[in-house]
């Protein structure tokens, strides 16, 4: 639901502010705004925020690639 995902758009903006990941803050503002005005461009703005984050995690990975495993399971 819309809700959860500006939750979720708001926090990802937190953390990409302490990433210095202008890009993903940039997607999570553009999801938060498109979730407070109900406009059916939530799924479009969610989609290229996960391609931001995608973009994010190989960047990270380049850089750190022991990050590139997948963490232990639980």
């Amino acid at each position: 639901d819309h809700f959860k995902i500006g939750r979720l758009a708001h926090a990802l903006k937190g953390v990409a502010g302490n990433l210095c990941a202008a890009e993903v803050g940039k997607a999570a503002v553009q999801v938060m705004h498109a979730v407070e005005q109900e406009g059916a461009k939530v799924p479009e703005h969610a989609e290229a925020l996960a391609m931001a984050m995608d973009r994010l995690i190989d960047a990270l990975r380049q850089v750190r690639p022991e990050c590139s495993e997948d963490p232990p399971s639980a």
